[in-house]
């Protein structure tokens, strides 16, 4: 069985069990993931963006776009390679939780 994760920006969704919060990731910015985002030169919208990617039954992740450039954006984001060395450091910190799963 596989799911199409659909939400506004920054709207919580939980799937198997663990709750993907692409808000808290985006603004999370006193838990220190601007920190974390910075020194691996990897930003903060790839990172959120790639996020619910990592769940095996999530097989779409909608990103909202108006206008045009906005895609060429949203395709970047998506194609940005985020060092699992971050995921850890994240993981480690409890940003996610360790039982949620991470890009590899």
């Amino acid at each position: 069985m596989s799911h199409q994760l659909n939400t506004r920006k920054n709207e919580s969704i939980t799937v198997a069990g663990v709750r993907v919060d692409p808000g808290s990731l985006i603004v999370a910015d006193d838990d220190g993931i601007v920190a974390f985002c910075s020194e691996y030169a990897v930003s903060l919208p790839a990172l959120a963006a790639q996020f619910p990617l990592a769940h095996a039954a999530a097989t779409t992740v909608v990103l909202g776009m108006s206008r045009p450039e906005e895609v060429v954006n949203s395709a970047e984001l998506l194609a940005r390679k985020i060092p699992p060395a971050l995921w850890l450091e994240l993981k480690s910190e409890g940003l996610p939780p360790q039982e949620a799963p991470v890009p590899a």
